[in-house]
């Protein structure tokens, strides 16, 4: 299994990485890092206090050196806005373009676009430079401008954490009209042969540019923009996915035999068979970059949606790194904060918050590139129940539509839609078949009819609709800058115009890069036109974003916004966690994929989109039975839980392996269902925070910078550690439990103890599945085996408390009706457990939405149930002479067993969750 590389280009391939990396490679090798030809003109700088805006005027000077083809001089506009958060947004653009406006994406990327300004701020000027500290004395951010050369540092206590242009390599290249002047000069050529071939690839491809047989017509020439961001004392950055590499970023340049000889690129795209450990593209973008060391973080989001390349240069004490751009604006933000928490919930009041997902969603999905028809699907839905296995939702691919004509059935294999939807709902289980973007061309096709009469396809670089090859032949793409067109692709969920689909069918979107077989690298030209003659080069990376955005709000409107929608999309932006869950697309059946699955989902959970999992066993080709067995005891602690395999592999539901496997795989899930509640509470938290619920260890302890590059651990929330087994035929494993905390085996509730270095090894059966819960922590479970979610709704909680070395703990726990949108009127629990001095309080939770309960009795009984056992681990059990629950002053002795000298259970205390403002006394 190998990915075709040479359909996908290199660097060296693409016109503007070319010219932008030489561009940079030029100030090296002249040594002219601080002879930027951008400076700042000091009488023009204007300080709007009130709005916390900076602007100023910038003088590009032509330098025969570095940028030959520009023109003697060129003005441009820079903005920067100090953040209340204490962030910094950054803006510049050409002061007149008479040729292009560019494109601004931040519209459709950012959900709040205008953050609040600071209001605290002071300012200092000198020769060459004006200072600006804002927000409060204790929390203090500084900005310095430099004006010649141009240049932004941000600082934090008195050092600095970014810096823009620190080594000359801003380069924007402004909208030009193409002239004879463009080619180097004869005797420019006579130059040394480095310098030259440097300057010469500074003007490479500006006009067109060919691809294996592609040619991409440039009409505006070349609007690249290129700039480095510095993190000076960070050896560490993280994020920019979709890539297959390891959690802390690779170095792409000047590493000897170390690191990758190519920049990451970001650029959505349907690689067939990706390879790992490598910085190609593939399906989902997001340009945000987090840096971090053991006193600091730092991140950095470029709001820009056509192709980039980033170069990561690492030294013993920085990181440099160099971000190139096609097209679009030059829009950035600085973040700044002491964790990696900070800047990722600052990231995320700006870019937007995921929503609560219903709580099916959570639960286990079944997948299969196909199930063949009606009776097939029915009898996998009876396995499950036959074999005790749970699961929740049942997808159909492709196959199950009319010649890949979505929005139909093909009646022969599914003659009653509906019908086969009521049998999978009776059981509390849902259904999710696949839209994909790409429509057949056939004008008996109704959806492609009304798409094409109201002109709502995209268009090709000669203004005619855009013909491309996918799944059902000759196809077109809805063109998501129109207007009309998301009203119109909302419509389709209509129950009366989707005929066949109900309120348990839910969406999966796939292809949607977009993936179009006939075109360059698989997907559509760059000179395409969208609505306003805007080029898909413009808008490429957020094209899979519009088409989730617009079948998102087309499920709110089937029901009139009455319950939340579930859509899965292979390709991902900025923004995307808006609209629901992605996974990590076509992957493999392989050990290494297994393994590259963990620093996939945690880097696109930082980058902001926590809904994120692998598909289970491998896409492509066959699991054995270990893989089988180890890729369900790692997916089932990741957000996004979903097996699913090609065609031609083998069918490979549980019940076709053996009973070992059957019986732990069994397990696994039971495992997942066990914790639903703790998920969903973590759900809720993200839903207003942002924090992902699946977290870098480094993320939980940033001040141990042995956990700063670990990506084989990860942290299920703040409370449980989980090391999978991810090498073949292994016997044991070594598991880093950070020192600063006390560690519980998750099954046994036993205190581990590690070697002084934190360091716990231990041997691994095919059963083993290493899980610790950190002390000071209460988790919420459920467990009662049930077939599916919605069956477990009414079943009782078991609340399980792992104490500290002060004998303490504390915990949240959150439900609602998981379906509708009532919590958002206050029709939910949300509760505080606090453990001290051998009590166990209970009070409401102020959430950070600041939404109030406001609730029934009767809407009450719908959502809460009673605890039915507390188990608490790190206590002095044996010394216990009673435990009484007291509520609204009346006190009620408990039962209760002693498991050993430091765990006791606590026998059905009976009382509700709804129930506040009550405790539970140990008494000695």
């Amino acid at each position: 299994m190998c990915v075709k590389s040479e359909e996908f280009k290199r660097c060296d391939q693409s016109g503007f990485c070319t010219r932008q990396r030489a561009y940079a490679d030029l100030v090296e090798k002249t040594n002219t890092q601080n002879a930027s030809p951008y400076k700042v003109i000091p009488n023009s700088i204007d300080f709007n206090k009130k709005e916390g805006l900076i602007t100023a005027k910038v003088l590009k000077t032509a330098n025969n050196t570095l940028d030959n083809a520009t023109p003697l001089e060129v003005y441009f506009k820079l903005q920067l806005i100090l953040l209340k958060s204490g962030s910094v947004r950054m803006k510049f653009e050409e002061a007149e373009d008479n040729i292009k406006t560019r494109f601004d994406v931040s519209t459709y990327a950012l959900e709040n676009n205008n953050p609040e300004p600071s209001k605290k701020i002071d300012t200092k000027n000198d020769q060459n430079s004006s200072t600006f500290t804002f927000n409060d004395e204790n929390d203090k951010t500084t900005l310095i401008l430099t004006y010649n050369p141009f240049k932004v540092e941000i600082v934090k206590d008195g050092q600095v954490v970014i810096g823009f242009n620190q080594n000359g390599y801003f380069n924007y290249e402004e909208h030009q009209q193409q002239n004879e002047n463009d080619n180097i000069s004869e005797e420019e050529k006579q130059r040394q042969n480095e310098i030259n071939e440097l300057i010469e690839n500074t003007q490479k491809d500006m006009w067109s540019e060919t691809f294996r047989s592609s040619t991409d017509t440039k009409p505006y020439g070349p609007e690249s923009i290129g700039f480095d961001i510095t993190f000076p004392g960070f050896k560490n950055v993280y994020g920019i996915p979709q890539h297959t590499s390891p959690l802390s970023l690779t170095t792409t340049r000047n590493n000897g035999d170390n690191g990758y000889n190519e920049p990451y690129r970001l650029y959505n795209l349907d690689v067939f068979e990706y390879i790992l450990d490598s910085p190609m593209a593939i399906y989902g973008s997001i340009p945000f970059m987090l840096a971090h060391k053991n006193d600091q973080s730092a991140g950095f989001l470029f709001i820009n949606a056509s192709e980039m390349w980033i170069d990561v240069e690492k030294s013993n004490t920085d990181t440099l790194t160099h971000w190139m751009a096609e097209s679009g604006k030059f829009d950035i933000i600085f973040f700044v904060g002491k964790t990696p928490k900070d800047v990722i919930t600052t990231y995320m009041d700006i870019a937007g918050k995921p929503p609560l997902p219903q709580y099916f969603a959570t639960a286990y999905h079944q997948c299969r590139w196909n199930y063949n028809d009606e009776a097939d699907v029915l009898s996998v839905d009876q396995k499950f129940d036959e074999y005790n296995l749970p699961y929740d939702v049942i997808w159909l691919d492709i196959e199950h539509t009319d010649g890949k004509r979505y929005f139909t059935w093909d009646l022969t294999k599914f003659p009653d839609p509906v019908a086969l939807q009521k049998a999978i709902a009776d059981k509390g289980r849902k259904m999710v078949t696949i839209i994909d973007p790409h429509i057949k061309v056939d004008n008996n096709y109704y959806v492609y009819k009304e798409a094409k009469d109201q002109d709502l396809f995209v268009h090709n670089n000669q203004d005619k609709p855009f013909d491309g090859w996918c799944w059902p032949g000759s196809s077109s793409w809805v063109d998501f800058l129109k207007p009309e067109a998301s009203k119109w692709l909302i419509s389709q969920y209509d129950f009366e115009k989707y005929k066949g689909s109900t309120e348990i069918l839910y969406t999966w979107i796939d292809m949607n890069e977009p993936s179009v077989f006939s075109g360059p690298e698989t997907t559509m030209p760059k000179d395409n036109l969208h609505y306003g003659k805007v080029e898909h080069r413009d808008v490429h990376n957020i094209y899979g974003e519009l088409y989730h955005k617009a079948t998102y709000e087309g499920h709110l409107a089937r029901r009139n916004n009455e319950d939340r929608p579930f859509i899965l999309s292979r390709a991902f932006f900025i923004g995307s966690q808006r609209y629901g869950a992605i996974w990590t697309g076509d992957n493999d059946a392989d050990w290494n994929h297994l393994k590259a699955s963990i620093p996939m989902t945690l880097s696109i959970g930082l980058s902001g989109l926590s809904f994120c999992g692998a598909d289970i066993g491998g896409f492509f080709n066959n699991p054995d039975k270990e893989l089988y067995i180890r890729w369900y005891q790692t997916a089932v602690f990741q957000p996004f839980v979903r097996g699913h395999s090609h065609i031609d592999a083998k069918r490979r539901e549980p019940w076709l392996y053996d009973d070992e496997t059957i019986n732990l795989v069994r397990d696994a899930l039971y495992e997942r269902y066990n914790l639903l509640p703790y998920w969903y509470t973590l759900f809720k938290e993200a839903s207003v925070s942002g924090i992902p619920m699946t977290r870098p260890m480094f993320f939980e302890f940033p001040e141990n910078e042995k956990l700063f590059e670990v990506d084989n651990q990860f942290m299920v929330g703040s409370d449980l550690l989980v090391k999978p087994v991810l090498e073949q035929g292994q016997t044991e494993i070594s598991v880093y439990l950070p020192p600063s905390e006390k560690w519980y085996d998750y099954k046994t509730h036993k205190v581990v103890q590690t070697n002084e270095e934190g360091y716990l090894t231990i041997p691994t059966s095919l059963s083993t599945i290493p899980v610790y819960q950190r002390g000071g922590s209460i988790i919420p479970q459920r467990l009662r085996h049930r077939r599916s979610s919605k069956s477990m709704k009414h079943d009782p909680y078991t609340l399980l408390i792992a104490l500290d070395e002060k004998n303490e703990a504390k915990g949240q726990f959150y439900v609602d009706d998981g379906e509708s949108f009532g919590y958002k009127n206050g029709l939910f629990i949300y509760r505080t457990f606090i453990f001290a001095n051998n009590i166990l309080n209970c009070s409401k939770y102020r959430s950070p939405d600041n939404i109030n309960e406001s609730h029934n009795e009767d809407e009450l009984l719908m959502i809460s149930e009673r605890i039915e056992r507390v188990i608490i681990a790190g206590i002095d059990s044996k010394s216990i002479k009673s435990i009484q629950l007291v509520t609204n002053g009346v006190v009620k002795s408990l039962q209760f067993n002693v498991e050993s000298d430091d765990i006791v259970i606590i026998k059905d205390p009976a009382i509700e969750m709804k129930e506040v403002d009550w405790k539970i006394e140990i008494l000695y």
